[in-house]
Protein backbone atom coordinates (compact mmCIF):
# COMPACT_ATOMS: atom_id res chain seq x y z
CA UNK A 1 0.00 0.00 0.00
CA UNK A 2 1.27 3.78 -0.69
CA UNK A 3 2.53 4.78 2.45
CA UNK A 4 1.35 8.06 3.60
CA UNK A 5 2.91 10.77 5.59
CA UNK A 6 6.57 9.64 5.06
CA UNK A 7 7.20 11.57 1.81
CA UNK A 8 9.54 14.57 2.65
CA UNK A 9 11.19 17.77 0.99
CA UNK A 10 14.67 18.08 2.08
CA UNK A 11 17.09 19.24 -0.53
CA UNK A 12 18.77 20.49 -3.47
CA UNK A 13 18.00 23.49 -5.17
CA UNK A 14 18.68 22.86 -9.16
CA UNK A 15 21.41 23.74 -10.68
CA UNK A 16 22.00 27.08 -12.32
CA UNK A 17 22.83 27.92 -15.54
CA UNK A 18 20.22 26.00 -17.60
CA UNK A 19 21.26 28.07 -20.85
CA UNK A 20 23.28 25.79 -22.90
CA UNK A 21 21.79 23.71 -25.86
CA UNK A 22 21.19 20.32 -25.96
CA UNK A 23 24.23 19.42 -26.69
CA UNK A 24 25.73 20.51 -23.77
CA UNK A 25 22.74 19.59 -21.20
CA UNK A 26 24.58 17.61 -18.91
CA UNK A 27 27.05 20.00 -17.55
CA UNK A 28 28.43 16.60 -16.47
CA UNK A 29 32.37 18.69 -16.40
CA UNK A 30 31.13 20.93 -13.30
CA UNK A 31 30.16 17.93 -10.93
CA UNK A 32 33.00 16.48 -9.71
CA UNK A 33 32.69 16.13 -5.79
CA UNK A 34 32.03 12.91 -4.46
CA UNK A 35 29.61 11.91 -1.40
CA UNK A 36 31.09 10.07 1.43
CA UNK A 37 28.73 7.41 0.74
CA UNK A 38 30.76 7.34 -3.07
CA UNK A 39 28.24 8.90 -5.29
CA UNK A 40 30.32 10.51 -7.23
CA UNK A 41 29.67 13.57 -9.89
CA UNK A 42 27.84 15.73 -7.39
CA UNK A 43 28.49 19.43 -6.34
CA UNK A 44 29.41 20.43 -2.95
CA UNK A 45 26.40 21.51 -0.53
CA UNK A 46 24.45 18.81 -2.21
CA UNK A 47 22.10 18.14 0.70
CA UNK A 48 21.10 21.45 1.01
CA UNK A 49 17.96 23.43 0.62
CA UNK A 50 14.40 21.40 -0.78
CA UNK A 51 14.64 18.49 -3.15
CA UNK A 52 14.19 19.93 -6.44
CA UNK A 53 14.54 23.71 -5.33
CA UNK A 54 11.92 25.75 -8.03
CA UNK A 55 10.29 22.27 -9.15
CA UNK A 56 9.63 20.47 -5.55
CA UNK A 57 9.70 16.46 -6.09
CA UNK A 58 8.93 14.17 -2.92
CA UNK A 59 10.79 11.18 -1.76
CA UNK A 60 9.48 7.56 -0.66
CA UNK A 61 11.61 6.52 1.95
CA UNK A 62 11.20 2.57 3.10
CA UNK A 63 9.98 2.20 6.30
CA UNK A 64 12.48 0.47 7.74
CA UNK A 65 14.95 2.54 6.67
CA UNK A 66 18.49 1.89 8.52
CA UNK A 67 21.49 4.53 7.65
CA UNK A 68 23.85 1.70 8.61
CA UNK A 69 22.98 -0.41 5.72
CA UNK A 70 22.81 1.11 1.52
CA UNK A 71 19.98 1.29 -0.36
CA UNK A 72 18.59 1.88 -4.22
CA UNK A 73 17.42 4.44 -5.73
CA UNK A 74 14.63 4.66 -8.49
CA UNK A 75 13.45 7.58 -10.13
CA UNK A 76 10.22 6.81 -12.47
CA UNK A 77 9.65 9.83 -15.00
CA UNK A 78 5.79 10.39 -16.63
CA UNK A 79 4.93 10.69 -20.25
CA UNK A 80 4.25 14.46 -22.10
CA UNK A 81 1.41 15.92 -20.31
CA UNK A 82 1.65 13.43 -17.04
CA UNK A 83 2.96 14.00 -13.98
CA UNK A 84 4.89 12.39 -11.36
CA UNK A 85 1.15 10.82 -9.66
CA UNK A 86 0.88 9.68 -13.08
CA UNK A 87 4.04 7.79 -13.21
CA UNK A 88 3.60 6.25 -9.81
CA UNK A 89 -0.18 4.86 -10.90
CA UNK A 90 1.41 3.26 -14.00
CA UNK A 91 4.36 1.76 -12.67
CA UNK A 92 3.81 1.85 -8.98
CA UNK A 93 7.23 2.21 -7.73
CA UNK A 94 6.24 4.05 -4.69
CA UNK A 95 3.97 1.11 -3.61
CA UNK A 96 6.66 -1.02 -4.02
CA UNK A 97 9.20 0.42 -1.84
CA UNK A 98 8.90 -1.03 1.54
CA UNK A 99 8.35 -4.57 -0.37
CA UNK A 100 11.73 -4.17 -2.17
CA UNK A 101 13.57 -1.50 0.62
CA UNK A 102 14.33 1.09 -1.98
CA UNK A 103 13.82 5.09 -1.93
CA UNK A 104 11.66 6.37 -5.16
CA UNK A 105 11.84 9.90 -6.55
CA UNK A 106 8.66 10.29 -9.02
CA UNK A 107 8.98 14.13 -10.06
CA UNK A 108 7.36 16.46 -12.17
CA UNK A 109 8.60 17.67 -15.87
CA UNK A 110 8.02 21.63 -16.64
CA UNK A 111 5.24 23.21 -18.58
CA UNK A 112 5.10 24.00 -22.32
CA UNK A 113 3.19 26.50 -24.19
CA UNK A 114 -0.08 23.95 -24.22
CA UNK A 115 0.82 23.99 -21.62
CA UNK A 116 1.89 20.47 -21.05
CA UNK A 117 4.55 19.28 -18.88
CA UNK A 118 7.41 17.35 -20.84
CA UNK A 119 11.12 16.19 -20.22
CA UNK A 120 13.44 18.09 -22.51
CA UNK A 121 14.96 14.59 -23.55
CA UNK A 122 16.28 13.81 -26.61
CA UNK A 123 15.80 15.29 -30.54
CA UNK A 124 12.88 12.90 -30.47
CA UNK A 125 10.80 13.64 -28.02
CA UNK A 126 9.51 16.14 -26.43
CA UNK A 127 10.70 19.65 -25.95
CA UNK A 128 8.52 21.34 -28.99
CA UNK A 129 8.81 24.95 -28.25
CA UNK A 130 12.32 25.09 -27.70
CA UNK A 131 12.56 25.06 -24.00
CA UNK A 132 16.30 25.43 -22.87
CA UNK A 133 15.74 23.71 -19.67
CA UNK A 134 18.12 21.36 -18.32
CA UNK A 135 16.41 18.47 -17.01
CA UNK A 136 19.56 15.83 -17.13
CA UNK A 137 21.09 18.52 -14.34
CA UNK A 138 17.26 18.73 -12.44
CA UNK A 139 17.32 14.77 -12.30
CA UNK A 140 21.10 14.30 -11.32
CA UNK A 141 20.37 17.33 -8.70
CA UNK A 142 17.60 14.83 -6.97
CA UNK A 143 20.28 12.07 -7.20
CA UNK A 144 22.91 14.19 -5.25
CA UNK A 145 20.57 15.44 -2.84
CA UNK A 146 19.17 11.95 -1.74
CA UNK A 147 22.51 11.02 -1.64
CA UNK A 148 23.84 13.53 0.53
CA UNK A 149 21.00 12.73 3.29
CA UNK A 150 20.27 9.29 2.96
CA UNK A 151 22.66 5.79 2.68
CA UNK A 152 22.21 5.78 -1.24
CA UNK A 153 23.79 2.57 -2.70
CA UNK A 154 26.18 4.89 -5.66
CA UNK A 155 25.90 1.18 -7.20
CA UNK A 156 22.51 1.09 -7.60
CA UNK A 157 20.51 4.20 -9.22
CA UNK A 158 17.98 3.13 -11.69
CA UNK A 159 15.69 5.21 -13.72
CA UNK A 160 12.28 4.12 -15.70
CA UNK A 161 9.96 5.98 -17.34
CA UNK A 162 6.94 5.54 -20.19
CA UNK A 163 6.75 7.54 -23.44
CA UNK A 164 8.73 11.00 -22.79
CA UNK A 165 9.93 9.92 -19.57
CA UNK A 166 11.40 6.81 -21.17
CA UNK A 167 13.15 9.15 -24.08
CA UNK A 168 14.22 10.76 -20.55
CA UNK A 169 15.58 7.61 -19.25
CA UNK A 170 17.78 6.99 -21.69
CA UNK A 171 19.06 10.87 -21.92
CA UNK A 172 20.19 10.31 -18.44
CA UNK A 173 22.14 6.52 -19.35
CA UNK A 174 23.63 8.64 -21.86
CA UNK A 175 24.75 11.99 -20.00
CA UNK A 176 24.69 10.80 -16.40
CA UNK A 177 26.37 7.09 -16.55
CA UNK A 178 28.44 8.08 -13.89
CA UNK A 179 25.11 8.16 -11.70
CA UNK A 180 23.15 5.44 -13.02
CA UNK A 181 22.99 1.72 -13.21
CA UNK A 182 20.30 0.90 -15.09
CA UNK A 183 17.38 2.17 -16.85
CA UNK A 184 14.14 1.11 -18.39
CA UNK A 185 12.15 2.61 -21.29
CA UNK A 186 8.95 2.06 -22.04
CA UNK A 187 7.66 3.57 -25.16
CA UNK A 188 10.28 5.72 -25.94
CA UNK A 189 13.15 5.44 -28.24
CA UNK A 190 16.95 7.03 -28.26
CA UNK A 191 18.29 10.14 -30.02
CA UNK A 192 17.41 10.17 -33.65
CA UNK A 193 21.00 10.96 -34.16
CA UNK A 194 23.10 8.80 -31.99
CA UNK A 195 26.00 9.75 -31.92
CA UNK A 196 24.94 12.32 -29.60
CA UNK A 197 24.77 9.68 -26.86
CA UNK A 198 28.29 9.35 -25.18
CA UNK A 199 28.14 7.82 -22.23
CA UNK A 200 31.01 7.07 -19.83
CA UNK A 201 30.43 3.64 -18.42
CA UNK A 202 28.16 0.61 -20.24
CA UNK A 203 24.37 1.25 -18.51
CA UNK A 204 21.78 -1.66 -18.40
CA UNK A 205 19.38 -0.39 -20.73
CA UNK A 206 15.78 -2.27 -21.11
CA UNK A 207 13.95 -0.95 -24.29
CA UNK A 208 9.96 -2.11 -23.75
CA UNK A 209 7.84 -1.14 -26.95
CA UNK A 210 4.22 -2.12 -28.33
CA UNK A 211 4.46 -3.38 -31.65
CA UNK A 212 1.00 -1.54 -32.65
CA UNK A 213 2.25 1.84 -30.50
CA UNK A 214 0.50 4.84 -32.95
CA UNK A 215 2.34 7.46 -30.74
CA UNK A 216 6.36 6.23 -31.14
CA UNK A 217 5.86 3.82 -33.55
CA UNK A 218 7.68 0.24 -33.12
CA UNK A 219 9.31 0.88 -36.57
CA UNK A 220 10.19 4.46 -35.96
CA UNK A 221 8.79 5.78 -39.20
CA UNK A 222 6.36 8.24 -37.22
CA UNK A 223 5.51 9.97 -34.17
CA UNK A 224 4.01 12.37 -32.30
CA UNK A 225 7.56 14.33 -31.81
CA UNK A 226 8.48 16.36 -35.13
CA UNK A 227 9.71 13.44 -37.53
CA UNK A 228 10.44 10.19 -37.44
CA UNK A 229 12.10 8.65 -34.16
CA UNK A 230 13.97 5.66 -33.98
CA UNK A 231 12.80 1.96 -34.19
CA UNK A 232 12.78 -0.37 -30.92
CA UNK A 233 15.18 -2.55 -32.45
CA UNK A 234 17.17 -0.20 -33.14
CA UNK A 235 17.50 1.88 -29.84
CA UNK A 236 18.13 -1.88 -28.76
CA UNK A 237 21.02 -1.99 -31.11
CA UNK A 238 22.55 1.45 -30.18
CA UNK A 239 22.78 0.56 -26.96
CA UNK A 240 24.58 -2.97 -27.85
CA UNK A 241 27.31 -1.09 -29.01
CA UNK A 242 27.44 1.42 -26.58
CA UNK A 243 27.55 -1.59 -24.30
CA UNK A 244 30.45 -3.26 -26.13
CA UNK A 245 27.79 -6.29 -26.21
CA UNK A 246 28.38 -7.81 -29.88
CA UNK A 247 27.47 -11.43 -29.23
CA UNK A 248 24.58 -12.95 -30.13
CA UNK A 249 20.76 -12.35 -29.71
CA UNK A 250 19.35 -14.86 -26.99
CA UNK A 251 15.57 -14.88 -26.46
CA UNK A 252 14.14 -15.45 -23.17
CA UNK A 253 10.72 -17.10 -22.08
CA UNK A 254 7.61 -14.67 -23.65
CA UNK A 255 5.91 -13.03 -20.66
CA UNK A 256 2.58 -11.60 -19.92
CA UNK A 257 3.05 -7.58 -19.48
CA UNK A 258 -0.55 -6.47 -21.30
CA UNK A 259 -3.16 -7.25 -19.28
CA UNK A 260 -5.19 -6.71 -22.13
CA UNK A 261 -4.08 -9.07 -24.46
CA UNK A 262 -4.62 -12.96 -23.90
CA UNK A 263 -1.26 -14.71 -22.88
CA UNK A 264 2.01 -14.16 -22.61
CA UNK A 265 2.01 -11.94 -25.60
CA UNK A 266 5.85 -10.60 -24.74
CA UNK A 267 8.86 -11.53 -26.56
CA UNK A 268 12.20 -10.72 -24.85
CA UNK A 269 15.46 -10.52 -26.24
CA UNK A 270 18.67 -9.90 -25.07
CA UNK A 271 22.57 -9.68 -25.95
CA UNK A 272 24.59 -12.06 -24.80
CA UNK A 273 26.77 -11.21 -22.06
CA UNK A 274 30.42 -12.55 -21.37
CA UNK A 275 33.76 -10.85 -22.43
CA UNK A 276 33.46 -6.99 -23.34
CA UNK A 277 29.81 -7.30 -22.21
CA UNK A 278 29.39 -6.56 -19.12
CA UNK A 279 25.81 -5.20 -18.75
CA UNK A 280 22.32 -6.24 -19.73
CA UNK A 281 20.80 -5.07 -22.96
CA UNK A 282 16.86 -6.25 -23.83
CA UNK A 283 14.31 -5.58 -25.78
CA UNK A 284 11.04 -6.62 -24.91
CA UNK A 285 8.45 -6.85 -27.66
CA UNK A 286 4.98 -6.40 -27.12
CA UNK A 287 2.89 -8.22 -29.61
CA UNK A 288 -0.58 -6.52 -30.03
CA UNK A 289 0.38 -3.65 -27.77
CA UNK A 290 -0.29 -0.27 -28.32
CA UNK A 291 1.42 2.85 -26.68
CA UNK A 292 0.06 2.36 -22.90
CA UNK A 293 0.51 -1.67 -22.60
CA UNK A 294 -1.62 -2.58 -19.54
CA UNK A 295 0.41 -3.63 -17.25
CA UNK A 296 -0.36 -6.81 -15.22
CA UNK A 297 -0.45 -6.78 -11.38
CA UNK A 298 2.96 -8.21 -11.15
CA UNK A 299 4.86 -6.54 -14.29
CA UNK A 300 5.71 -3.35 -11.44
CA UNK A 301 7.91 -6.17 -9.41
CA UNK A 302 9.27 -7.70 -12.28
CA UNK A 303 10.47 -4.19 -13.17
CA UNK A 304 12.21 -4.28 -9.87
CA UNK A 305 14.00 -7.57 -10.30
CA UNK A 306 15.05 -6.56 -13.59
CA UNK A 307 16.88 -3.45 -12.63
CA UNK A 308 18.12 -5.21 -9.19
CA UNK A 309 19.70 -7.98 -11.64
CA UNK A 310 21.29 -5.23 -13.38
CA UNK A 311 25.21 -5.24 -12.85
CA UNK A 312 26.25 -2.28 -11.16
CA UNK A 313 28.81 0.58 -12.22
CA UNK A 314 29.45 -1.41 -15.81
CA UNK A 315 29.82 -4.45 -14.34
CA UNK A 316 31.25 -3.90 -10.32
CA UNK A 317 29.04 -5.78 -7.86
CA UNK A 318 26.76 -3.31 -5.93
CA UNK A 319 28.13 -2.53 -2.19
CA UNK A 320 23.98 -3.34 -1.15
CA UNK A 321 22.85 -6.72 -0.89
CA UNK A 322 20.45 -7.12 -4.41
CA UNK A 323 17.59 -9.92 -4.05
CA UNK A 324 18.91 -12.94 -3.47
CA UNK A 325 19.49 -15.10 -6.36
CA UNK A 326 17.78 -18.13 -5.08
CA UNK A 327 14.97 -19.76 -3.14
CA UNK A 328 16.29 -20.37 -0.19
CA UNK A 329 14.86 -18.06 2.26
CA UNK A 330 16.35 -17.69 6.20
CA UNK A 331 16.30 -15.76 8.91
CA UNK A 332 19.42 -14.87 8.27
CA UNK A 333 18.13 -12.39 4.79
CA UNK A 334 17.92 -8.32 5.66
CA UNK A 335 15.19 -6.68 7.36
CA UNK A 336 11.93 -6.83 7.53
CA UNK A 337 11.88 -10.95 6.06
CA UNK A 338 12.15 -13.22 2.89
CA UNK A 339 9.70 -15.50 1.84
CA UNK A 340 10.31 -17.74 -1.68
CA UNK A 341 7.88 -16.57 -4.37
CA UNK A 342 8.12 -17.98 -8.06
CA UNK A 343 11.49 -19.63 -6.79
CA UNK A 344 12.65 -16.31 -6.55
CA UNK A 345 13.81 -15.10 -2.31
CA UNK A 346 11.90 -12.01 -2.59
CA UNK A 347 11.32 -9.82 0.59
CA UNK A 348 7.63 -10.00 2.31
CA UNK A 349 5.96 -8.32 4.92
CA UNK A 350 4.89 -11.28 6.58
CA UNK A 351 6.45 -13.92 9.15
CA UNK A 352 10.17 -15.69 8.05
CA UNK A 353 10.06 -17.76 5.75
CA UNK A 354 6.13 -18.19 5.05
CA UNK A 355 4.32 -17.29 1.61
CA UNK A 356 1.22 -15.67 3.49
CA UNK A 357 1.21 -12.50 5.41
CA UNK A 358 1.49 -13.27 9.10
CA UNK A 359 -1.01 -10.87 10.58
CA UNK A 360 2.29 -8.62 11.91
CA UNK A 361 3.52 -6.57 8.77
CA UNK A 362 4.47 -3.34 10.05
CA UNK A 363 1.63 -1.14 8.11
CA UNK A 364 1.48 2.64 7.36
CA UNK A 365 -0.47 5.05 9.72
CA UNK A 366 -3.98 4.09 8.77
CA UNK A 367 -3.64 0.62 7.71
CA UNK A 368 -3.88 -2.69 9.78
CA UNK A 369 -2.32 -5.64 8.97
CA UNK A 370 -3.78 -9.41 7.73
CA UNK A 371 -3.28 -12.52 7.52
CA UNK A 372 -3.54 -14.97 4.51
CA UNK A 373 -2.44 -12.29 1.51
CA UNK A 374 0.67 -12.90 -0.25
CA UNK A 375 3.63 -12.07 1.79
CA UNK A 376 5.99 -11.13 -1.05
CA UNK A 377 3.64 -7.97 -1.97
CA UNK A 378 3.62 -5.62 0.91
CA UNK A 379 0.55 -3.77 0.12
CA UNK A 380 -1.50 -7.30 -0.01
CA UNK A 381 -0.54 -7.63 4.12
CA UNK A 382 -1.79 -4.41 5.12
CA UNK A 383 -5.80 -2.92 4.43
CA UNK A 384 -7.14 0.34 5.44
CA UNK A 385 -8.67 0.54 9.34
CA UNK A 386 -10.11 3.72 8.12
CA UNK A 387 -7.92 5.85 10.14
CA UNK A 388 -5.33 6.98 7.08
CA UNK A 389 -4.83 10.72 7.79
CA UNK A 390 -1.54 10.52 6.06
CA UNK A 391 -0.76 13.72 3.28
CA UNK A 392 1.03 12.42 0.33
CA UNK A 393 0.64 13.66 -3.42
CA UNK A 394 -2.00 11.40 -4.64
CA UNK A 395 -1.56 8.04 -6.37
CA UNK A 396 -2.46 5.39 -8.80
CA UNK A 397 -3.10 1.86 -9.49
CA UNK A 398 -5.87 1.49 -7.20
CA UNK A 399 -3.11 1.69 -4.13
CA UNK A 400 -2.45 5.94 -3.95
CA UNK A 401 -2.61 7.97 -1.14
CA UNK A 402 -5.27 10.68 -0.92
CA UNK A 403 -4.58 14.36 -2.94
CA UNK A 404 -2.80 16.31 -0.21
CA UNK A 405 -4.11 14.96 2.94
CA UNK A 406 -6.98 13.16 3.50
CA UNK A 407 -8.36 10.41 5.05
CA UNK A 408 -9.52 7.00 3.55
CA UNK A 409 -12.33 8.41 1.76
CA UNK A 410 -10.20 9.94 -0.22
CA UNK A 411 -7.95 7.07 -1.28
CA UNK A 412 -11.33 5.73 -2.42
CA UNK A 413 -12.29 8.97 -4.87
CA UNK A 414 -9.19 8.39 -6.13
CA UNK A 415 -9.37 4.79 -6.92
CA UNK A 416 -12.98 5.64 -8.92
CA UNK A 417 -10.40 8.46 -10.96
CA UNK A 418 -7.94 5.39 -11.57
CA UNK A 419 -10.20 3.13 -12.53
CA UNK A 420 -12.37 5.59 -15.01
CA UNK A 421 -10.08 8.25 -16.21
CA UNK A 422 -6.79 6.90 -15.88
CA UNK A 423 -5.84 9.38 -13.75
CA UNK A 424 -4.91 10.53 -10.15
CA UNK A 425 -8.55 12.27 -8.36
CA UNK A 426 -8.40 15.88 -8.77
CA UNK A 427 -8.04 17.77 -5.69
CA UNK A 428 -10.64 20.39 -6.80
CA UNK A 429 -13.32 16.92 -6.54
CA UNK A 430 -12.82 15.46 -3.63
CA UNK A 431 -14.46 18.22 -1.21
CA UNK A 432 -17.23 17.63 -3.03
CA UNK A 433 -16.94 13.60 -3.68
CA UNK A 434 -14.99 12.54 -0.35
CA UNK A 435 -17.61 13.64 1.97
CA UNK A 436 -20.39 11.25 -0.30
CA UNK A 437 -18.30 8.46 0.26
CA UNK A 438 -18.04 8.95 4.14
CA UNK A 439 -22.01 9.17 3.88
CA UNK A 440 -23.22 6.52 1.55
CA UNK A 441 -20.86 4.01 1.26
CA UNK A 442 -20.31 1.72 -1.34
CA UNK A 443 -23.35 3.61 -2.87
CA UNK A 444 -21.93 6.86 -2.90
CA UNK A 445 -18.99 5.39 -4.76
CA UNK A 446 -21.32 4.15 -7.44
CA UNK A 447 -22.55 7.68 -7.75
CA UNK A 448 -19.44 9.05 -8.27
CA UNK A 449 -18.38 6.35 -10.85
CA UNK A 450 -21.74 7.07 -12.47
CA UNK A 451 -20.83 11.14 -12.61
CA UNK A 452 -17.32 10.46 -13.85
CA UNK A 453 -18.28 7.78 -16.56
CA UNK A 454 -20.98 10.55 -17.92
CA UNK A 455 -18.06 13.11 -18.13
CA UNK A 456 -17.00 14.23 -21.08
CA UNK A 457 -13.59 13.32 -20.30
CA UNK A 458 -14.94 9.84 -20.08
CA UNK A 459 -15.89 10.07 -23.37
CA UNK A 460 -12.39 11.16 -24.69
CA UNK A 461 -10.55 8.42 -22.58
CA UNK A 462 -13.07 5.87 -24.08
CA UNK A 463 -12.88 6.99 -27.63
CA UNK A 464 -9.07 5.99 -27.52
CA UNK A 465 -9.43 2.83 -25.95
CA UNK A 466 -10.20 -0.77 -26.47
CA UNK A 467 -13.20 -2.56 -24.98
CA UNK A 468 -10.54 -5.12 -23.08
CA UNK A 469 -8.24 -2.03 -22.45
CA UNK A 470 -11.02 -0.44 -20.42
CA UNK A 471 -12.06 -3.46 -18.65
CA UNK A 472 -8.71 -4.11 -17.72
CA UNK A 473 -8.25 -0.62 -16.50
CA UNK A 474 -11.17 -1.06 -14.46
CA UNK A 475 -9.94 -3.81 -12.41
CA UNK A 476 -6.40 -2.13 -12.16
CA UNK A 477 -8.08 1.24 -10.67
CA UNK A 478 -10.52 -0.72 -8.25
CA UNK A 479 -8.69 -3.95 -7.19
CA UNK A 480 -5.06 -3.15 -8.35
CA UNK A 481 -4.57 -5.97 -10.58
CA UNK A 482 -5.33 -6.94 -14.08
CA UNK A 483 -8.45 -7.98 -15.60
CA UNK A 484 -9.59 -11.00 -14.12
CA UNK A 485 -9.55 -13.84 -17.46
CA UNK A 486 -12.75 -16.03 -15.82
CA UNK A 487 -14.96 -11.82 -15.58
CA UNK A 488 -13.76 -11.40 -18.94
CA UNK A 489 -16.14 -13.18 -21.15
CA UNK A 490 -18.78 -11.53 -19.15
CA UNK A 491 -18.11 -8.03 -18.58
CA UNK A 492 -16.51 -7.03 -21.96
CA UNK A 493 -19.79 -7.45 -23.30
CA UNK A 494 -21.16 -4.72 -20.91
CA UNK A 495 -17.92 -2.75 -21.54
CA UNK A 496 -18.72 -2.66 -25.33
CA UNK A 497 -22.64 -2.14 -25.20
CA UNK A 498 -21.11 1.37 -22.81
CA UNK A 499 -22.74 -0.36 -19.59
CA UNK A 500 -19.18 0.16 -17.62
CA UNK A 501 -21.71 0.98 -14.66
CA UNK A 502 -22.47 -2.79 -14.66
CA UNK A 503 -19.05 -3.67 -14.25
CA UNK A 504 -18.05 -1.05 -11.49
CA UNK A 505 -20.97 -1.90 -9.25
CA UNK A 506 -20.42 -5.44 -9.45
CA UNK A 507 -16.52 -5.30 -8.30
CA UNK A 508 -17.47 -2.40 -5.68
CA UNK A 509 -20.23 -5.12 -4.44
CA UNK A 510 -17.44 -8.02 -5.22
CA UNK A 511 -16.26 -9.81 -1.67
CA UNK A 512 -12.90 -9.24 -3.41
CA UNK A 513 -13.52 -5.20 -3.01
CA UNK A 514 -15.16 -5.34 0.36
CA UNK A 515 -12.22 -7.22 1.86
CA UNK A 516 -9.76 -4.81 0.54
CA UNK A 517 -11.67 -2.10 2.15
CA UNK A 518 -13.35 -3.75 5.24
CA UNK A 519 -14.70 -0.58 6.78
CA UNK A 520 -16.80 0.72 3.77
CA UNK A 521 -20.21 -0.33 3.95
Amino acid sequence: MWRSGVVTTLGLAVLAGCGADDADLASAEALAFELPNGLSGCPAGSGSGALGGARPATLEIPSGYDPNERYPLVLELHGRGGSGVDAEGYFRMKALADANDMFVIAPDGTKDRVPASFWNATDGCCNLYGSRVDDVAYLRSLICHTGANYSIDPNRIYVIGHSNGGFMAHRMACDAADLITAVISVAGAGWKNPGRCAPTKPVSVLQVHGVLDDVVPYDGKAAFAPGPVPSAPSTYEDWAGRNRCSGANVNGANLNLDGAIAGNETARVAKAMGGTCTVKTELWIVTGGGHVPALTGSMPQTFVDWLFAAPARGGTPGTGAPLPPTSACSANQPSPHWGAKDGVCRQSCGGLGGNLCSGSATCPSGYAPVANGPSYDCQTCCVTSGGNTGGGTGGGGGTGGGSGGGGDSQTLVNELYTAILWRAADPSGLATYAPIVVADGRAGMKTIAASLLASAEFDSVDAAKSDAQELNQIYVGLLGRAVDPSGQATFIGYVAADRHQVVVDAILDSAEYRNRHPTLN
